[in-house]
C-alpha cells in the first residue's frame, strides 16, 4: 500500500485520506502494542491470538485497498 501511494504521489494522485478500515487496523495495532506494553506476563496463547487477530486485520484492510487503488489506477489512465 505505501508503494502504491508513492507511485500514486509521482504521478499526481492522492489518496485522500485513510478509509474505515484502515483507521480499525490502525487502532488494533496500537491496542494490541499497549496490551504487551502493559500486560508483562501474558500467555503465549493470548500473545499468538492477538498477533493473529491483527494479520487477519491487516490481511482484510490489504485487500479492502486493492480495489480504491484500482479505480484510482483507472482514472489517471483516462
Amino acid at each position: 500500500m505505501g508503494i502504491m501511494g508513492i507511485l500514486f504521489l509521482r504521478r499526481g494522485k492522492m489518496l485522500n485520506g485513510a478509509m474505515w478500515f484502515g483507521k480499525v487496523c490502525a487502532a488494533l495495532i496500537f491496542a494490541a502494542l499497549l496490551i504487551f506494553v502493559t500486560v508483562t506476563d501474558m500467555s503465549d496463547f493470548f500473545v499468538n491470538l492477538f498477533c493473529g487477530m491483527c494479520i487477519v486485520m491487516m490481511l482484510f484492510t490489504m485487500a479492502m485497498y486493492v480495489p480504491v487503488f484500482m479505480k484510482m489506477k483507472r482514472e489517471l489512465t483516462n
